[in-house]
Formats: structure tokens, C-alpha cells, sequence
């Protein structure tokens, strides 16, 4: 299992303290965190690795902050970045948004499942689907060819955080 820690806001130190608490809780569970955005946090938390924005460092120096063996991940939102992502260095990419978002609503037009699917299919690494992903639509990106599905809203919204987290493990046979 892979989490990631998604924080705009907060300052570098609270932010780094806040991974390092959670690589922490997360690493006895199995579960990796990955950082958004901030590869120098990653490194400071002791985290798996980092996630990348079009306007975070390039990959090659991310990786050079993270070293060989962290995980990095890289957002896409066309067939065109996928394509020129899958030589970067990095080790997944995230597609999106494939749904509207609600989290990022309005930010860019959902993609959907035939994009999703051409993205999977021109790519030699692994694809995320990102954007408005839930347990329903989940098996569809998988169908699609996605590797992996990120859910953010449906989770800020569950009552039962573990009973959605065991639905997404049924679904996917685990």
C-alpha cells in the first residue's frame, strides 16, 4: 500500500515533522508514504519517495535529492506526457484528472476512461488514474489498463475510513 502526503499549505518544518510522523504510524502497517511535491521533505521524513507536479523540480533532480531507490512518481495529463515522462527516470506515472475532481474542480478536463486507457498503452511504466476516482469507478480505470486508481475526496468523506480501505482491497482481490 502506497499513501500520499498531499499538504499545500503548512510551513517546510511542520510539514516535515507531519511525514515523519506518519512514515512512522504507516511503516509498521506496511504501507509507504510518498510526499507530494517536496523531494527534500521526503529525504528530512525518512518517506519512500516523492510525487512530482509539472511545476516541481524535474525528475532527474528530484531523483538526485531522493536517490536510486526511492520511488518517484510524475502527474501527466495527456498522451504527449506520458510519452515524453516514460524515459524520465521516473518510476510511475499519474494521469489525470479522468473524472471531474472535486477536489481540483475546474482545474482541467476530465480526461476519461479512452484517454486513460491510450495513456496506459503508450506507456512502459505504470499509470495511476488520478481525478475523481471512487470504489464504483475504480474497476473501470483498472479496466482501462490503470496499474493503480488515487482516491482523495472519497476518503475525506468515508465514515468508515477502514471498512473503504477494505473495499478497495476486495476490489482488487487483495
Amino acid at each position: 500500500a502506497l499513501l500520499q502526503l498531499r499538504a499545500k499549505g503548512p510551513a517546510t518544518g511542520i510539514f516535515a515533522r507531519t511525514a515523519a510522523r506518519m512514515v512512522a504510524r504507516l511503516r509498521p502497517m506496511g504501507c509507504a508514504l510518498v510526499v507530494n511535491d517536496r523531494a527534500d521533505i521526503a529525504v528530512a521524513a525518512s518517506a519512500a519517495g516523492v510525487h512530482l507536479g509539472g511545476d516541481d523540480l524535474p525528475v532527474g533532480a528530484a531523483r538526485s535529492v531522493v536517490g536510486p531507490d526511492a520511488i518517484l512518481g510524475l502527474s501527466t495529463h495527456s498522451r504527449a506526457e506520458v510519452t515524453a515522462a516514460s524515459g524520465s527516470g521516473a518510476d510511475y506515472l499519474g494521469f489525470g484528472p479522468v473524472f471531474e475532481s472535486p477536489t481540483k474542480a475546474g482545474a482541467r478536463t476530465p480526461r476519461g476512461l479512452e484517454q486513460l486507457g491510450e495513456a496506459c498503452r503508450a506507456s512502459s511504466l505504470p499509470i495511476v488514474a488520478i481525478g475523481g476516482v471512487d470504489i464504483d469507478r475504480a474497476p473501470h480505470a483498472w479496466q482501462a489498463g490503470a496499474a493503480a486508481v488515487a482516491v482523495i475526496s472519497e476518503l475525506e468523506s468515508a465514515g468508515d475510513i477502514a471498512g473503504l480501505v477494505a473495499a478497495y482491497m476486495r476490489a482488487v482481490g487483495g
